[in-house]
């Protein structure tokens, strides 16, 4: 188990995983308004078929189209929803 986190400290120090901190997240919604405002229309479709945005569906399509991992995608939702469209659920 230490060596999967001593191998995995080691890849993320030297950029080899892929990983998106929070504040870059934050940037690409600001950066790209029209990008988030595409992801909250989808959002209201699923609203309006009673699929929560939080939920796995939703979330997927996120890591689909943004080529995020789980975990990126719901942060990269939750600033989108936040920034323009706080209506969904």
């Amino acid at each position: 188990m230490k060596r999967k986190i001593l191998l995995f400290l080691f890849l993320s120090a030297m950029n080899v995983i892929p990983l998106f901190g929070e504040q870059n997240l934050l940037q690409r919604v600001k950066n790209n308004p029209n990008e988030a405002i595409k992801l909250c229309k989808k959002f209201r479709n699923f609203n309006a078929k009673g699929i929560s945005v939080n939920g796995d569906v939703a979330i997927r399509e996120v890591v689909k189209k943004e080529g995020f991992n789980q975990l990126n995608a719901e942060i990269y939702s939750v600033y989108a929803i936040g920034l323009h469209c706080p209506e969904v659920f």
